[in-house]
């Protein structure tokens, strides 16, 4: 077995296959995701920039989709021209919250506390300055969390439905 240490100065000094090109590799998936020609980059109806969930997939495949697409975006410093209205779109003004999907009103827990998150990225990179955006994800987390108690986080729930007016789930 031989102590940590020893295992360590065994190992070479440099790795023996190249490391990858992240850069290039990043760079080839921006453009042919981001090529309309590949029907990854749309616009819905209402104007919300999507992206499905799937390659095989055709529709919007809600805010565990877009965010990350729009996270790698401003990242990258390159951004999203359609930000604020696809953004604007996932939240729900009735229940105070960022769903996974534009007028959803069922959202298994999990994923509120994973789109709120994204959301709070996308708005602290983006938005991080103006008030009624920063209002918007803290009223979405003071939700999640609301909710989150009100239903004892049973997480096991498959999906929960939102009730209008009520301020609680209803399983």
């Amino acid at each position: 077995m031989g102590s940590r240490r020893a295992r360590l100065e065994r190992n070479p000094a440099r790795p023996e296959e190249r490391p990858l090109d992240f850069h290039a590799l990043a760079n080839a998936f921006d453009a042919w995701v981001m090529d309309p020609a590949h029907g990854l980059n749309t616009i819905a109806k209402d104007g919300r920039q999507v992206f499905p969930s799937a390659l095989e997939g055709e529709q919007d495949g809600g805010l565990t989709t877009y965010a990350p697409m729009a996270l790698g975006k401003e990242l990258r410093g390159e951004g999203l021209a359609g930000l604020a209205t696809s953004l604007k779109g996932y939240f729900s003004e009735p229940y105070g919250l960022f769903l996974d999907g534009a007028g959803a009103t069922l959202c298994e827990y999990w994923y509120l506390m994973n789109v709120t998150a994204m959301a709070y990225g996308l708005i602290r990179l983006r938005f991080g300055k103006d008030a009624e955006w920063l209002a918007r994800v803290e009223k979405s987390g003071d939700a999640a969390q609301g909710y989150g108690a009100a239903v004892a986080l049973r997480l096991q729930q498959p999906g929960l439905r939102l009730c209008q007016g009520c301020g609680l789930y209803q399983p």
